[in-house]
């Protein structure tokens, strides 16, 4: 329904299992935007949240959407927690899209651009092996796609050479770019570099 959210998450304690489609528990409002294999989570680094609970006046750890506070590339493998101990493996997806509803859940109505001025927007995950995670639980880049371009990057620019380095990279099998993302990549391939 029109204005329904599940934007706002909360803390854990102890670990929670992850499916494909995300933390077993979580929610979303708008399934046709958010959530689903490619966008199964949300996360952002914990520099930036810490940043923006100091702008918003003292927001808790989820209440921007995320479900973890970490880091990625485009299409880079990740592994969180114990790979022995039932931890998961991830791929980054693509970047987050700041949207009206995420506007509404601040409180904001000038969010998005006030959010998306720092393109540090955070990424989404798809779930390549499901498992349980905590916080605390380590981070390791499995695998880096090699094109180097990072999310930030991205989603600052859009730059031609950059979409055209993504794709050679899908191509020669270093990377998978999820549909959501590859729209943007091939529309920005065509462009003319000025």
């Amino acid at each position: 329904p029109a204005g329904v959210s599940a934007i706002h998450k909360g803390a854990v304690d102890g670990p929670v299992e992850v499916g494909r489609t995300g933390i077993v528990t979580d929610e979303h409002g708008d399934r046709a935007h958010h959530g689903g294999t490619d966008k199964a989570l949300y996360v952002m680094s914990a520099a930036e949240q810490r940043h923006w609970s100091e702008v918003l006046g003292g927001i808790e750890p989820g209440r921007l959407g995320e479900n973890l506070l970490i880091e990625g590339e485009i299409g880079a493998i990740l592994s969180i927690g114990d790979p022995a101990a039932g931890g998961l493996r991830v791929r980054v997806t693509g970047v987050r899209n700041p949207c009206a509803t995420f506007a509404r859940g601040v409180g904001r109505a000038d969010w998005v651009e006030v959010f998306s001025a720092r393109n540090r927007v955070g990424v989404y995950l798809a779930v390549l092996t499901e498992g349980a995670v905590q916080a605390g639980d380590e981070v390791r880049v499995v695998s880096s796609p090699g094109h180097r371009v990072t999310c930030r990057r991205w989603f600052a620019h859009h730059d031609p050479r950059d979409a055209q380095g993504l794709l050679n990279s899908e191509i020669f099998g270093n990377c998978v770019i999820a549909p959501f993302t590859k729209k943007y990549v091939r529309a920005a391939a065509h462009e003319q570099v000025g």
